[in-house]
């Protein structure tokens, strides 16, 4: 059964907050994504499509792993999308996602972004 919508206003971000991913992160970032293309709606991505990319994407770490990620695609001055969105699948219910929107939400407001898709 899914879960309903959660307002923004209403997330309570978890510790600890995201970080920005480094070319170190490339390798972990494609396997939660590759893993998650397989059984999800999140679209596969390559290697060097990351690479391109890398800045584009934030990072949670617990215990120094990765995991969760996301990244901000800006479309206008003012209409950026989350793309990439995912959370390993042994830490799934405990606040990541929600913690990853809301950092890359606030991404979005420190670059004037208002609207987040």
């Amino acid at each position: 059964m899914a879960r309903p919508m959660t307002e923004l206003s209403q997330i309570q971000p978890v510790a600890p907050l995201a970080d920005p991913a480094t070319a170190a992160d490339v390798d972990p970032i494609f396997a939660l994504i590759d893993t998650a293309s397989r059984t999800t709606t999140v679209l596969p991505r390559t290697r060097d499509n990351l690479c391109e990319k890398i800045r584009d994407f934030l990072v949670i770490r617990e215990r120094g792993e990765i995991v969760a990620c996301g990244a901000l695609g800006v479309f206008t001055q003012g209409l950026a999308v989350i793309k990439s969105l995912v959370t390993a699948p042994g830490v799934r219910g405990r606040g990541f996602g929600s913690a990853m929107v809301l950092e890359l939400v606030r991404e979005a407001r420190r670059l004037g972004i208002r609207r987040v898709f």
